[in-house]
């Protein structure tokens, strides 16, 4: 729900029966509870007393670098605008590309904290789950499916085979 309110508050959009309605007083004309989670509620903030996150911003695309003591990765996104407000934007250049990049992302996810960016009164806090495993993140953000197709293969591929025990093997 307060995926729709925000939409067409911020649109002027919403139904005639709930505009000059807060929040929750339209949430109350539902019979709705308030529930918030991953769009809403949680801040995510990193440890960065040694971290550097540069933005450049263009008319279609934005370019991130994130530095920190164990080197630099730069992520590429395409911006969609309209009306001047970013309605889409994806990941055109991910930014592990080396196993060195992965070392990074790997300070950077270590880096990662959550908490409560509001409480609603009495009436709810903000909850908060598990969006995607390391693995789903790793190919949404970090890597792409290709890029991680290809780590994973380098890994698998330099890791000693350990042959399966067979009958009339003695397992010390």
């Amino acid at each position: 729900m307060e995926t729709w309110i925000r939409h067409h508050m911020e649109r002027g959009t919403l139904p005639e029966r709930f505009r000059g309605m807060s929040e929750l007083e339209i949430y109350d004309a539902l019979g709705c509870s308030v529930r918030y989670a991953a769009s809403a509620g949680i801040e995510r903030y990193e440890l960065r007393d040694d971290m550097v996150r540069i933005e450049e911003r263009y008319p279609d695309h934005t370019v991130v670098r994130v530095r920190t003591p164990l080197g630099e990765v730069r992520t590429v996104y395409r911006d969609i605008w309209e009306d001047g407000r970013l309605i889409n934007r994806r990941i055109v250049e991910f930014p592990v590309k080396t196993v060195d990049d992965l070392k990074v992302v790997t300070d950077l996810v270590d880096r990662q904290r959550f908490r409560a960016e509001r409480a609603v009164g009495h009436r709810a806090e903000p909850t908060v789950f598990l969006s995607s495993s390391g693995f789903t993140e790793l190919i949404k953000t970090w890597c792409g499916l290709p890029g991680t197709y290809c780590f994973t293969t380098i890994l698998r591929r330099s890791r000693p085979t350990s042959r399966p025990a067979t009958a009339g093997t003695i397992v010390r």
